[in-house]
């Protein structure tokens, strides 16, 4: 097992650890990797997605909310709507009834590298 392998296996039995996300971070700030500032800002953020299983298999989602008065939209699955909508997962709903919307992933690591792509787009752009 490589040592990266070691910290997905980490955060995929504990996937609310804001601590083993911390160390992750470290880990690929040591190596000069691109993710690490994504991985700083979900631990910093309290961020991960919601662990979803359903009859076909488990997903991974991100949501957002679109309502700033819904009590759910500091949760640690909520995005705000600007960074939501960089995301490109496997599948989009939406329930406009309520205001919120999620996309959906097959893992973990790929919910969080997707979030990790979207961050880093959306303040590098914003820095233009």
């Amino acid at each position: 097992m490589s040592e990266e392998d070691f910290f997905q296996e980490l955060l995929d039995e504990a996937s609310g650890d804001s601590a083993a996300r911390f160390l992750f971070a470290d880990w690929l700030a040591e190596r000069g990797d691109w993710r690490t500032s994504g991985y700083q800002w979900m631990a910093m953020h309290g961020k991960h997605p919601e662990e979803k299983p359903s009859p076909t298999g488990t997903t991974w989602d991100w949501w957002s909310t679109v309502l700033p008065s819904d009590p759910n939209r500091h949760n640690s699955e909520y995005l705000e709507p600007i960074v939501f909508e960089l995301l490109e997962g496997y599948a989009y709903h939406s329930d406009w009834k309520t205001g919120s919307a999620y996309r959906e992933f097959f893992t973990r690591e790929a919910a969080e590298e997707e979030l990790i792509r979207a961050l880093y787009y959306h303040f590098h752009q914003t820095r233009r």
